[in-house]
């Protein structure tokens, strides 16, 4: 891995609000780093303000095409009215590192991903195996889980994974390959030991079968059923979604693969049929698990990332970033842009089962893919323009 961390006036901004957005997302709210309290939620939307009017600052150092503008400016607005709608200042910083992204090397925003993500990592993990802050355990399959600092066990693993995806995506030669693969099965295993998350290693287990598969690929052809199934993949995982959340309470076979799902199912039929599908989305409310005194639990949190999007965010922007994905994935497989393709499978298949596909500091995945839809749709323009003129 050869790391150019060399930057310019408007990406020093840009990186420092990426820090800061995932500093307030990792540590602050979902760690015992700055306590238990309440509090320390909105310490995280302090700081996540002055994340967002960085990654502005960003974006107006640097001039950049009209089409680009207009463009960015129009799904500005439609994410503005979802963030106004569900209340959520972090939806919209996340948008703005999307829109203020456009003149930074995609490369580059990886590696500070990583950097950022590997830094908020160690600062959590280190002071809770030395006593200094919370390692609870919870029970979990006949196991102790232990939580490493984080609120929930779950959350090492699922940052653990994705840095696996970064770090692998930027390797460059096969020597490189060789020894992160066989680096990173090892800390997953302990990972796994330790946090007993056993979807994320499962998950981790399908990236080697597509890591070692893709080896017997010729990058010199084209793959055309490959090249369809990476269009159609993402809208597919969405249908899967809905159709399964939808007939868990009727279905033998949805309700056994709820089952292995940990109740996501379940939780996804909750949310539909608690608060339906709006255009523009919608506020909506989670509860951490308790038992009432009838024994009854009221737990509801939707970790599905098709149901949380469609939900939450609504239809508009769901259809915006599903294109975008689907693109991206189509672009990776047709110009055997192999890395690129595994990480498009990999977030799609982890989307089943973690919000992770709007995750930008963990998933900087929906930069590249909104700006390459923004290039096709720029493109397309031009073409019609010139056909046009050309016929005029």
């Amino acid at each position: 891995m050869y790391y150019n961390l060399k930057i310019k006036r408007n990406e020093l901004f840009y990186f420092v609000a990426l820090f800061m957005q995932a500093f307030a997302n990792t540590v602050i709210s979902n760690s015992y780093l700055f306590g238990k309290g309440v509090y320390r939620f909105t310490i995280s939307n302090y700081i996540l303000y002055i994340s967002a009017l960085l990654f502005l600052i960003s974006f107006c150092l640097k001039q950049t095409r009209l089409a680009y503008i207009l463009l960015q400016f129009s799904i500005g607005i439609i994410a503005l009215v979802v963030a106004d709608n569900i209340s959520s200042i972090g939806f919209g910083v996340s948008v703005l590192a999307i829109i203020a992204s456009v003149n930074i090397d995609f490369k580059k925003i990886v590696k500070w991903c990583l950097f950022i993500n590997c830094f908020c990592l160690v600062i959590v993990i280190m002071p809770s195996l030395i006593g200094i802050i919370p390692n609870e355990t919870y029970s979990h399959f006949d196991s102790t889980a232990y939580s490493l600092g984080f609120s929930y066990y779950s959350n090492a693993p699922y940052i653990i994974f994705m840095i696996t995806i970064l770090g692998y995506w930027l390797l460059r030669t096969k020597k490189q390959e060789k020894f992160f693969l066989l680096f990173s099965s090892l800390i997953q295993y302990i990972v796994y030991k330790i946090c007993t998350v056993r979807l994320i290693f499962y998950l981790y287990i399908v990236f080697l079968i597509l890591v070692f598969m893709s080896r017997w690929l010729n990058i010199e052809k084209k793959h055309k059923i490959i090249t369809f199934l990476s269009a159609f993949m993402f809208p597919v995982a969405v249908l899967i979604t809905v159709i399964g959340s939808l007939k868990v309470n009727t279905s033998s076979f949805w309700t056994k693969i709820n089952e292995f799902f940990n109740s996501r199912l379940i939780m996804n039929f909750t949310g539909f049929m608690r608060y339906g599908v709006k255009l523009l989305g919608q506020k909506i409310e989670t509860s951490q698990e308790y038992w009432d005194l009838n024994h009854i639990n009221h737990y509801f949190y939707i970790d599905s990332a098709y149901a949380y999007i469609l939900i939450c965010y609504g239809i508009i922007f769901s259809f915006i970033l599903i294109t975008a994905y689907s693109v991206l994935s189509y672009y990776a497989a047709k110009t055997n842009n192999i890395k690129l393709l595994i990480w498009c499978i990999v977030i799609c298949v982890f989307s089943l089962i973690n919000n992770i596909i709007f995750n930008i500091s963990l998933n900087p995945l929906p930069i590249l893919a909104i700006n390459i839809l923004l290039d096709n749709a720029i493109r397309r323009k031009k073409r019609l323009e010139a056909f046009q003129i050309k016929n005029y």
